[in-house]
């Protein structure tokens, strides 16, 4: 099995930024501003002070004759080959091993694995449709046994799109998540066009709106424990306008270790999520000139580019 090797390059023609080859998205991060209507967070974060050698999801989960049958088999694997972590999500975990289990149990299992071998999830590719039915291959998950179940690829035309994305962010950051890497396909009228996509303004300036979202809702999303402490920071406040001076005392050494334990978690709970756009065939960045369109209309942002798909068969086939 091999991971695919990516190049992480400039963001957009509005803002430079630093490339570095990378084995996965995960490896090195760079940054860019970018106005996000009032996020707390703005720009992508560097995840690690050196690049981290990550398995991603489709040599891991979609080959069928590799061998690994439950998420032990997966984790012992990675480590005994010597990679950092594994590029999943819940959905790939929950489809692949445990398809009838409840999200939260997925979450917590792949919890428990990744302390059990050192093995980080460290980001999640989500392949988002834009019109795609089941008979061109839109992935469900299988509930009781039966096709047709719960969603695995969100479509842009779902009406709750954005709020499903939102719910999936969150949960793959309780998993360990630290960014998302994010494949937006072509509608069917454009796939193996060649290209003529580029031509539609309506449907470039569409696609920019789109990231813009899409970047906004990773770079909001933080982990419950920290909103927890927050309350809880709120609770201290109003408890010092009423209690003993002793009392006060206790409550403040209470946050003072709360304090220093948040400061030795993970970043993956510290921090929102880094948010990449992939390029990729049958995507809306096949075609150069229509991709560098919809970034001249987007706000800035990131690009994963998988140059495994140069040579682009399928562009006009």
């Amino acid at each position: 099995m091999f991971s695919s090797c990516r190049l992480l390059g400039a963001t957009s023609r509005r803002v430079a930024a630093t490339g570095a080859l990378a084995l996965s998205a995960a490896a090195y991060a760079t940054t860019a501003e970018v106005d996000c209507r009032g996020s707390a967070r703005t720009q992508n974060a560097v995840l690690a002070p050196k690049h981290r050698v990550i398995l991603t999801q489709w040599p891991a989960l979609e080959d069928p004759t590799n061998g690994l049958t439950d998420l032990e088999s997966l984790f012992r694997w990675c480590k005994e080959k010597g990679y950092d972590g594994i590029e999943v999500g819940a959905d790939d975990m929950r489809k692949r091993f445990m398809p009838t289990a409840p999200f939260e149990e997925v979450v917590s299992e792949v919890r428990r694995m990744c302390r059990k071998h050192s093995i980080q999830v460290p980001g999640s590719l989500y392949h988002i449709a834009d019109g795609v039915t089941a008979e061109m291959g839109k992935r469900m998950h299988v509930d009781e046994g039966q096709p047709g179940g719960e969603r695995f690829d969100l479509d842009l035309n779902d009406g709750d799109f954005y709020e499903m994305f939102r719910e999936k962010v969150a949960r793959d950051k309780r998993m360990g998540n630290e960014y998302i890497d994010v494949h937006i396909r072509l509608p069917p009228r454009y796939l193996f066009t060649g290209g003529e996509y580029r031509s539609d303004e309506s449907f470039l300036a569409l696609s920019a709106e789109r990231i813009g979202r899409i970047q906004q809702i990773c770079f909001e999303v933080r982990a419950l424990m920290l909103l927890l402490l927050v309350l809880l920071l709120v609770l201290l406040l109003v408890l010092l306008l009423v209690l003993l001076l002793v009392l006060l005392l206790v409550l403040l050494l209470v946050l003072l270790i709360l304090l220093v334990l948040t400061s030795l978690l993970p970043a993956s709970l510290q921090e929102e999520l880094n948010c990449y756009i992939e390029t990729h065939m049958n995507m809306i960045s096949e075609d150069p000139a229509g991709f560098c369109a919809i970034m001249d209309k987007a706000v800035p942002f990131e690009i994963n580019a998988d140059i495994s798909y140069v040579r682009m068969p399928a562009v006009n086939s």
